[in-house]
């Protein structure tokens, strides 16, 4: 269906615009004569601001001129109040009739505004005799209008053959422009929004997204309204949506075949073996490029066992798994990583979890996870015991060994990576050609840094990030003293520690930063105790390179 700019078009209305109220009747399937168009408009002053009332009424009407149902009933909120809005579709001696109504209230039900629904029903369908009642009977709250076709602004066939494009390749852009163009020629300004979230971003480009979210927001979700914010619109579609188990099951395969969704947050934190097998055998998870699991919240309990997940069938699709406040036990993540079928699956996002090096060690030798190329983990805590280290550095083996896909690896708070946990990805022996290190929260020192430094492996890497850790200045200088380091592209060291890195130190830092070859890509920087460089080294620093704190 077109989607109208239903806020410039409230504003061409109020301002008298030519053609406006013809454009409202050709596409919105009413006619709306003058002294309708005036009761309108009171009834667009519940909204608060009679332009943006007006704005949201007109996608309502929008929505449901182009639904197979006769009733649309929705609520918003203005400051303390709920405004309600219904429209209604009813025939009189067979003449069609749209009846909307609007009125505000400081109660969530729908019968303080109309008391003549009660008792009213979840199901809207259950309270039609009551509607059509209120329908046929004129009050202050309401107008009738009298209903006409909705004039077809293009060709049904070619839009769906272009929305199919996008639906089956959701990651492309090229499908997107190509489906603006025809929208733009016909005043759709989904088109717009096409075009603008695909360039780049400006102040100016994020205003207009925002303006037109929130005018068209209703028309331009569709159904996934329900399930999704503004927030989570890409390239102008909704992109991620947010369900129960139960609510995918019973919509996902309509969401996800009409709509190119890419993301499910599942919003179940109690989730059971039964529900997770469930969602594993869904044929709508054939659909979903990444999959959110979330408990409620670090110590959650009982922290719920995962593995049953791995029983699934459909995670053909799957591109990135995130999993929050999560970790039953060693075993539980063993299982649930050694034997999780997902052969496209490039990420794995593991934040606030009770963690183990098991999860890693599965990771590295599941053989349906070749195409694996990132592990990031914020761990919260430990299912280790005492040799954690010891495990850690069997698991990191494992990874250098088995995984040759792996091009970025982050870790946040694993106290247990040790030095002899990363040299397995330096050794000669490794398959891996890390692209990106970041290991936050980790006491290395300089034998890790001098690793790096020696091996050849370390030619691939274009970001290395060691914050509190213990590297110093002996450290810093085998690194970019190293003749492999040349394509670093950005090169954090966050410490605040004053004994390691004493004012001299920063300085001496500072300086090899400058003496750097111009043939060294390396622009980004991050040095410990930045702040206590002399003025003329840092200004010096801020002219070659983006320098954080």
């Amino acid at each position: 269906m077109p989607t109208i700019d239903t806020s410039a078009l409230a504003t061409r209305l109020l301002q008298g615009a030519p053609g406006a109220r013809e454009e409202v009747e050709r596409s919105f399937g009413v006619e709306l004569p003058a002294h309708h168009f005036s009761m309108l408009r009171r009834l667009a002053k519940e909204h608060g601001d009679e332009a943006r009332g007006l704005g949201i009424v007109l996608s309502l009407l929008s929505r449901f001129a182009h639904a197979t149902d006769d009733l649309l009933y929705e609520r918003h909120e203005l400051r303390r109040a709920l405004v309600h809005d219904l429209i209604v579709r009813w025939d009189d001696a067979g003449t069609g009739r749209v009846t909307i109504g609007v009125a505000k209230t400081y109660a969530r039900s729908i019968t303080e505004a109309w008391p003549e629904l009660e008792p009213w029903s979840r199901t809207l369908e259950k309270n039609r005799e009551r509607l059509n009642a209120w329908a046929r009977k004129s009050s202050g709250a309401t107008v009738t209008l009298k209903a006409r076709p909705v004039e077809a602004v293009a060709s049904a066939y070619d839009e769906a053959m272009l929305r199919a494009a996008i639906i089956a390749d959701p990651d492309a852009d090229e499908p997107r422009l190509v489906y603006t163009d025809w929208l733009m020629e016909r005043g759709d300004v989904r088109g717009e929004l096409i075009r603008l979230q695909c360039a780049a971003p400006s102040f100016e480009s994020r205003q207009r997204i925002n303006e037109i979210l929130s005018a068209n927001w209703t028309t331009l979700a569709g159904p996934a309204a329900t399930f999704t914010t503004q927030a989570s619109f890409d390239r102008g579609f909704v992109d991620r949506v947010t369900m129960t188990i139960a609510a995918f099951l019973k919509h996902g395969e309509a969401l996800f075949s009409t709509e190119p969704i890419r993301s499910w947050r599942v919003d179940n934190p109690k989730f059971t073996d039964r529900e997770l097998e469930r969602l594993g055998r869904a044929p709508a998870m054939e659909r979903v490029r990444r999959l959110e699991l979330a408990q409620l919240n670090p110590d959650a309990k009982p922290r719920r066992p995962l593995a049953a997940l791995a029983r699934g069938t459909t995670f053909s699709s799957l591109r990135r798994l995130a999993l929050d406040f999560c970790g039953e036990s060693p075993g539980d993540w063993g299982t649930l990583f050694g034997t999780l079928a997902a052969p496209k699956l490039e990420a794995v996002h593991l934040h606030y979890n009770h963690g183990s090096a098991e999860l890693y060690r599965a990771l590295a030798t599941n053989p349906s996870l070749n195409e694996l190329r990132t592990i990031q983990e914020y761990r919260f805590r430990t299912l280790d015991g005492d040799d954690a280290a010891s495990k850690t550095v069997d698991a990191f083996t494992a990874l250098a060994q088995h995984r040759p896909s792996l091009k970025h690896l982050e870790t946040s708070q694993l106290a247990h990576v040790t030095d002899a946990a990363l040299a397995p990805f330096f050794q000669p022996d490794s398959v891996v050609k890390l692209e990106h290190l970041s290991i936050t929260g980790a006491r290395l020192t300089d034998v890790t840094a001098r690793t790096i430094a020696q091996s050849p492996s370390s030619r691939a890497l274009r970001v290395l990030h060691t914050h509190n850790a213990n590297i110093g200045l002996e450290g810093l200088e085998a690194l970019l003293s190293s003749q492999h380091l040349f394509q670093l592209e950005r090169l954090a060291v966050g410490n605040y520690d004053e004994q390691l890195w004493p004012a001299a130190h920063v300085a001496r830092f500072a300086e090899l930063l400058l003496a750097l070859p111009a043939t060294w890509r390396l622009h980004e920087v991050t040095l410990p105790r930045a702040a206590s460089l002399p003025t003329t080294l840092a200004s010096a620093l801020n002219s070659r390179f983006t320098v954080s704190l």
